[in-house]
């Protein structure tokens, strides 16, 4: 899995069968930042279950996103949201409640129907597998959208020379960035004792990251090229924001797509942001 802001892969798997004595939990992998960037194996990981969204390195439209879960364990799950559709009504209302034997046979939920302070009970029963994950509604475009997505990964370019690409570039990126004065590169695997992604974060020194990913976007004639970085919060990675010490960085995703050109043109833009922009300082709390 790799983290939003963390380019080191961190290759996990289920660890029981090397440590029987610990006990088992389920094993949830969150591949948002890795499905459609490396190759993933649910069976290698030993995982149970593996969630990721569509619009990130899958290049799916935005919305979407898939489940895995390992075969036998899925009807063992409870959902918590759910509708008529993951879970249909099995039989009309009774004047009287209970509580579910196991996950396979009918639930049973009580309501006051009636507004006398009675209660009647729901007896539904969720769909088998990934059916009781779903909704009713949803936008099939978008799921039509997410398989051609997956299809062209796997099957025109493949995973093997994405992940190779996504390693390379971002190498290139992050090797030239640590050249430039004034730029911090975080999660920087300068030695090599590491694998590392397309994911590259940085800072600049005294200036706000925020500042830095408008002025990367903005047109102008003297600086016509655009370029769409993010900003990552270091909220949104508590513990690593923790053990760096840094506040919000500027995160720039390179793809199997770019080209050794792109890059120069980023870093010839950063430069120019750098030099030109009066782009208010950052402080720190």
């Amino acid at each position: 899995e790799i983290g939003s802001r963390i380019a080191t892969f961190n290759d996990r798997w289920q660890v029981d069968d090397d440590y029987p004595a610990l006990p088992r939990c389920f094993y949830l992998v969150d591949a948002c930042q890795s499905a459609g960037q490396i190759n993933i194996n649910v069976h290698t990981m030993k995982c149970h279950a593996l969630a990721a969204t569509g619009r990130k390195f899958i290049r799916g439209p935005r919305g979407t996103g898939f489940l895995y879960v390992r075969g036998g364990i899925a009807d063992e799950l409870v959902p918590t949201q759910v509708d008529h559709s993951a879970a249909p009504v099995e039989r009309v209302p009774r004047s009287e409640g209970g509580d579910r034997d196991d996950r396979s046979s009918a639930y049973t939920c009580s309501y006051d129907l009636t507004g006398n302070g009675r209660q009647v009970g729901l007896e539904f029963c969720y769909q088998p597998g990934a059916a009781a994950f779903e909704f009713w509604e949803s936008n099939v475009a978008n799921k039509l959208g997410l398989g051609a997505a997956i299809d062209y990964a796997l099957d025109s370019v493949g995973m093997q020379h994405i992940e190779k690409e996504c390693c390379r570039l971002g190498d290139v990126l992050r090797s030239r960035l640590r050249s430039m004065d004034g730029i911090t590169v975080y999660h920087d695997n300068a030695d090599g004792t590491t694998r590392q992604c397309g994911i590259v974060v940085f800072t600049v020194d005294g200036v706000e990251s925020r500042k830095v990913e408008e002025a990367m976007i903005e047109s102008s004639d003297d600086s016509p090229r655009q370029f769409e970085v993010s900003v990552v919060p270091a909220t949104s990675t508590p513990v690593d924001s923790a053990n760096t010490l840094a506040g919000d960085m500027v995160r720039a995703s390179v793809s199997y797509s770019n080209t050794l050109e792109e890059i120069e043109l980023f870093v010839k833009k950063l430069h120019e942001v750098i030099l030109t922009k009066p782009l208010r300082p950052y402080t720190h709390t």
